[in-house]
């Protein structure tokens, strides 16, 4: 029996994934998943299974780990590294005997002999390490809700975030607790949840780039493009529809002040950090305070202050060098690593979650981890983990290696600045996202029938 997939969008140009994911079944195309490289946590729990079995000889087992993709690139060096760390504790944490997990049989077997490590490791196996829950509360007092973590381990002191109603400013994160206080201050930076972090996957957006290059010729080939026709006319006839070869940035000036947007087409994982760093670019030569909204097509940078935008662009917003620099000054690297580090030594098998019905809480987890990440940090700065946990953050949390891959096709196109006068069919939906986080009297669907009956006026 053949599947049906129903494809529900959340607004009209949504439509573009429908027709090239159409496309992309109809072609036989599978989507690619990059497999993890050198996961010294996933290693260090496979090692501890097999000793808490018949164990292990290190000098057989390594040409076999070479043998698979996550550690084909596993040296010799690391190796040694991490048969010290299990059986001694490596260099910060040898003299305590908890984390001498492993011993040598005399035979040259590894075997984990004592039996209250061997079952803590068999209730703690799994690679799967949730997402906890943070509590956001008033710096005076007041519990306001519940913000995944990961949320707001991107934010630094002084950040506002619009959540539960109010504008907050974010002061700290203190024992699992986010400490805020009121703002007046307007943004558009609200909370994200998994469900709505899932991007676009690299694949399905060149197929948008497809369709989008066909557009532009004037070819509506797809149901679902000549279902769009009126609305990418409408595009093409107050700004542009970008073909391949193009970077569509619109420049507007409004009442609420400058908004600049551009529509790499990337997916929203990589709009989000690619904002963060056209913002800091843009704000090294000037004090600026930008509002940030992406979707999956492009993001939205609004300033109250005039920007001159051409002005920029000739300073080369886009270059590589000292990439790995602005990223790491735009988002809070040492907070996210930090967060990291606990799922890292959670399957490690550094911190035990708890027994059965007696679990322990993330307050406890998080003050533990954080207590290994600074002694690891201050005693033993080469500890693989660390290095692991810095280096998944980077090409994970923070995508670098598709920014950069995003950044290399942007500096293949020629850029085409457009100023419609008004809202344009492409900005208006990153305009909605960012509307939603307005503070109003008015319901953000009347908000959107003034707009548009405003767009159909002109």
């Amino acid at each position: 029996m053949a599947s049906e997939i129903y494809f529900v969008p959340t607004h009209a140009l949504e439509l573009l994934e429908a027709a090239a994911l159409r496309d992309a079944i109809r072609e036989g195309e599978i989507e690619t998943l990059p497999g993890p490289q050198l996961t010294y946590d996933v290693l260090i729990q496979f090692l501890l299974t097999l000793a808490v079995g018949g164990g292990f000889r290190p000098e057989e087992l390594y040409p076999c780990l070479r043998q698979t993709f996550a550690f084909r690139q596993l040296d010799p060096k690391a190796y040694a590294w991490i048969l010290r760390f299990i059986t001694q504790g490596g260099e910060a944490l040898q003299g305590y005997a908890e984390f001498s997990k492993v011993q040598e049989d005399g035979q040259g077997r590894l075997l984990i002999k004592d039996k209250r490590t061997a079952m803590r490791h068999r209730l703690s196996m799994g690679t799967i390490v949730s997402d906890p829950m943070v509590k956001v509360r008033f710096k005076t007092g007041g519990f306001i809700g519940m913000i995944e973590e990961y949320f707001i381990s991107k934010l630094k002191p002084g950040d506002k975030f619009f959540f539960a109603g109010r504008s907050l400013e974010f002061v700290q994160l203190k024992d699992m607790q986010a400490l805020v206080k009121r703002s007046s201050a307007k943004t558009s930076n609200i909370p994200s949840y998994m469900g709505g972090r899932i991007s676009l996957t690299s694949r399905l957006s060149e197929k948008i780039k497809d369709t989008l290059d066909e557009v532009s010729r004037g070819i509506y080939r797809q149901e679902e493009t000549r279902y769009l026709e009126p609305l990418l006319r409408l595009q093409q006839k107050l700004s542009l529809v970008p073909d391949r070869q193009t970077l569509l940035i619109e420049h507007q000036r409004t009442k609420e002040g400058d908004h600049i947007y551009f529509y790499p087409f990337e997916g929203r994982m990589v709009h989000e950090i690619l904002a963060a760093l056209v913002a800091y670019r843009l704000s090294v030569s000037m004090p600026l305070t930008f509002s940030i909204a992406m979707n999956d097509y492009g993001f939205e940078l609004l300033s109250d202050a005039a920007l001159p935008i051409e002005s920029y662009l000739e300073e080369d917003l886009f270059r590589m060098e000292g990439l790995e620099e602005d990223l790491a000054a735009c988002i809070n690297e040492s907070e996210m690593a930090k967060r990291k580090f606990r799922d890292v030594a959670t399957i490690a098998g550094l911190i035990f979650q708890g027994f059965p019905g007696k679990t322990a809480t993330f307050k406890h987890l998080q003050s533990h981890s954080g207590l290994l990440y600074s002694v690891f940090e201050t005693y033993d700065p080469d500890n693989l983990l660390l290095e692991q946990a810095r280096r998944e953050v980077m090409s994970v949390a923070v995508s670098e290696d598709q920014v950069r891959a995003a950044l290399q096709r942007i500096n293949g196109k020629r850029i085409m600045l457009k100023r419609p006068g008004q809202f344009t069919p492409f900005s208006f939906p990153i305009l909605v996202d960012r509307l939603r986080a307005t503070l109003s009297s008015e319901s953000l669907e009347d908000r959107i029938v003034k707009m548009r009956a405003a767009l159909i006026e002109e």
